[in-house]
């Protein structure tokens, strides 16, 4: 969702789900975080100082900027691909007879077969062979319901939440003919976690809830117990804890030991909103959105101690830990890490996906799968094998109308050392300078783009690297085009509200306008 913030007829800020930069970097006002090294703080506003010295007063070296070749050509020899995807499920609309809105936000893994809920409610399938996943049955049928998590309890049982709907138990012994069991209607039930004849749900109102299952027809409420606020999910209980993803709070800890008698511990906060955790050796991962995976130590199981926050280039929305691999859903793709030190995960591969990846979860033989909008994916990580993989910070580059520069963040999140080997630019009027041509795993480069403003830049840019994946990747360039609102004056509207009422923005002048808009599906 993009939100714009309206003083009267001025576009006044906008953000696309933007997050805060690091400690050490400075935000421009093209939403690209650039090193606080990397120039003074005009860096901050885009605009361009018009001085050569790059000397930044904490006394960090001066960055040196260099050309590259001027060709785009893929290397002649490149390293073998090491994340490659397996086989795919792909659903959609507009596939007559067996197409259907999937938006695929959770998954679970149990044997041979893969449970995911979103818009096309609880689905069902086959994932015996990696090469052909398959869909065996969806409920409700035609995927016309919608779930927000799902917990798999035993062979045939699997229980589903909707937040707004409450708590239902679904027989899935037979994928093709499913039914609801029993149910327990009760707004804000979120979070699941299964742990011998209880399953605690997290209660956005009323805390950590326990439900008796023992008949599966008639689910039991027990008490609940405060402390939560807006919890999402809650990690599989291991040696009698678990942790809670509150997207509020942080981390919360919940000591299960005595299951009548559960405590919840004071949360951690942490830089991001918390999504999604996995617990494995000791140590929490925590999905934080834009700022990407928080590492946690586990030596005091009632206060996890913060040890680091790991980028992953977009907003990491689940994580899945198994087998020495950290595996990442952020949107944008596939992340997967090498946990041989758990507290300081290393970059392995990076995948984009074809859609939206918003779950994920670890399968054996260095394997996961990937919840991906309309899409179940499988992919498989080649441990002896190396690569690098090129993440830029944008994908459209903005420079200022009246000139000066724009700056993008090229991320290595391969295992090998990238190279960037040449670029070309379709407009002459753009420079392109990069501040190292060799990239080191886990560390990052500058590319520096310069012009001297004019008519409307509406260009592209191709950067070649060794990237197996993408050997030849593109940006696409832009300046002073149609819809570059920021510090205008806002053009007046009329919108007509659900009563029918007609409001135009020109009669809102002297107050503040928030506009929101987003799809409900």
């Amino acid at each position: 969702m993009r939100v714009f913030a309206l003083t009267p007829l001025a576009v006044f800020a906008a953000c696309s789900g933007s997050f805060p930069c690091a400690e050490d970097e400075l935000l421009r006002a093209d939403g690209v975080c650039v090193p606080r090294w990397a120039g003074d703080d005009s860096a901050a506003s885009g605009a361009d100082s018009g001085d050569d010295d790059d000397t930044a007063d904490t006394g960090e070296p001066p960055l040196v900027w260099s050309t590259l070749p001027t060709s785009c050509e893929a290397p002649a020899s490149l390293p073998t691909d090491t994340l490659t995807q397996t086989g795919q499920d792909k659903r959609g609309q507009d596939k007559p007879g067996q197409g259907f809105f999937v938006e695929l936000i959770d998954l679970e893994l149990h044997g041979e077969r893969a449970y995911g809920v979103g818009q096309g409610g609880l689905m069902v399938y086959d994932i015996a062979d990696p090469a052909a996943p398959a869909l065996i049955g969806a409920h409700p049928p035609a995927g016309n319901g919608r779930y927000h998590r799902v917990e798999v309890i035993r062979d045939g049982l699997v229980a589903v939440t909707h937040r707004d709907r409450g708590l239902e138990l679904v027989d899935v012994s037979d994928p093709a003919a499913m039914a609801t069991l029993g149910v327990i209607s009760r707004a804000g039930l979120e979070g699941m976690a299964w742990d011998g004849d209880r399953l605690w749900l997290t209660d956005r109102a009323r805390g950590l809830l326990p439900v008796d299952l023992s008949d599966p027809t008639r689910p039991v409420e027990g008490a609940a117990t405060p402390g939560l606020s807006a919890p999402w999910e809650l990690s599989p209980v291991q040696t009698g804890w678990s942790y809670v993803a509150d997207n509020a709070l942080g981390v919360v800890p919940i000591d299960l030991s005595n299951p009548d008698a559960p405590v919840i511990h004071p949360a951690v906060a942490l830089p991001g909103a918390t999504q999604h955790v996995a617990v494995a050796d000791g140590h929490l991962y925590a999905a934080i959105g834009g700022a990407g995976v928080a590492v946690l130590s586990l030596a005091d199981p009632a206060a996890p101690s913060l040890l680091r926050v790991v980028p992953t280039g977009g907003s990491a929305a689940q994580v899945s830990a198994a087998d020495g691999l950290l595996w990442v859903a952020d949107h944008e793709g596939v992340v997967v890490y090498d946990l041989s030190d758990p507290a300081d995960p290393q970059p392995l591969a990076r995948e984009q996906t074809e859609q939206f990846a918003l779950a994920v979860r670890a399968a054996p033989g260095d394997a996961a799968w990937v919840g991906d909008w309309n899409i179940l994916s499988g992919w498989v990580l080649d441990r002896d094998g190396a690569a690098p993989s090129l993440d830029p910070s944008t994908d459209s580059p903005r420079l200022p109308a009246e000139g000066g520069e724009a700056t993008v963040r090229l991320t290595n999140r391969g295992d090998a050392p990238l190279t960037l080997s040449g670029a070309t630019v379709g407009d002459e009027r753009v420079t392109v300078e990069v501040s190292a041509a060799s990239i080191e795993p886990g560390e990052e480069a500058l590319l520096r783009l310069t012009w001297a403003g004019g008519e409307s830049l509406d260009t592209t840019l191709c950067l070649a690297s060794n990237d197996p994946d993408e050997p030849t990747l593109s940006l696409k360039l832009t300046a002073g085009v149609v819809g570059d609102y920021l510090g205008q004056a806002a053009p007046d509207f009329a919108l007509t509200d659900l009563d029918g009422d007609t409001h135009r923005l020109s009669e809102q002048l002297g107050a503040p306008v928030l506009l929101a808009y987003f799809a409900t599906w």
